[in-house]
């Protein structure tokens, strides 16, 4: 018999999670708060854009039954507990009155936009910072490591049989998961962040030589001033006896 039932994140107002007869399920909508704000607003508004804001995210956390002949090992009930030293968990009660603790991550927050003043102030020709996306560094990073598939914890009845092939293939998805969601974005959010480093390094050779520019140009001018000075003075006092004559 399959069974849902669902909970409200007393951490997060867009965050759910979902009992079923397989586990459970983190569900999170960050569009949501949108959508509650046009509909509670009076005014006849258009309807706000899904893909200007970010998509649902879906993670399973906790799989009770991996495989189809898996007997069934439902979930008790779970609560969300909030400790400022441990930070967000989920603590759910399996069949077998065990307890498993799990901590919540916010990663799919991501930060506000924000624009570097730098990146709008280097708007010159020639300046490096041209090569990078006009989208916050930060949030760049955020989208790379995202992940579309999780890898749950597996919980089960301790009468499950598996055989050494089943445990196989549950070995080789799990490793295909790990490589692909966590090492190769690690790996793209690594080359990103050294490309980003080698740009950064760039823009400071040039601002360090146009800082040298500058300084060598105030020179002159100090110079030019202090000749002009002394030529103000003598034409004053050519002026002065002139006057005088």
């Amino acid at each position: 018999m399959l069974y849902l039932n669902y909970t409200i994140d007393p951490t997060s107002e867009d965050r759910y999670h979902c009992i079923h007869a397989a586990g459970v399920h983190t569900v999170a909508l960050p569009w949501l708060a949108h959508y509650e704000k046009f509909c509670a607003e009076d005014e006849e508004e258009p309807l706000p854009d899904m893909s200007l804001h970010d998509k649902s995210i879906v993670e399973h956390l906790i799989c009770t039954k991996p495989l189809t002949s898996s007997p069934p090992f439902p979930i008790l009930g779970l609560a969300t507990i909030n400790n400022h030293l441990l930070g967000n968990n989920l603590i759910v009660l399996t069949t077998d009155m065990d307890f498993l603790t799990i901590p919540l991550s916010d990663h799919y927050k991501l930060p506000p936009a924000m624009i570097s003043a730098m990146q709008t102030t280097s708007k010159t020709m020639g300046s490096p910072f041209k090569e990078l996306s006009k989208e916050p560094f930060d949030k760049h990073i955020s989208k790379i490591l995202q992940r579309t598939t999780s890898t749950p914890l597996l919980k089960g009845s301790k009468t499950m049989n598996i055989s050494q092939e089943e445990c196989y293939m549950l070995l080789i998805r799990s490793t295909k998961v790990f490589r692909e969601q966590y090492i190769q974005k690690q790996d793209l959010a690594m080359e990103e962040i050294k490309r980003r480093i080698n740009i950064l390094q760039t823009h400071k050779t040039h601002q360090l030589s146009a800082l040298e520019n500058l300084e060598h140009s105030k020179n002159l001018l100090r110079d030019s001033t202090q000749s002009l000075a002394e030529k103000y003075e003598s034409c004053k006092e050519n002026q002065d006896q002139l006057l005088n004559r």
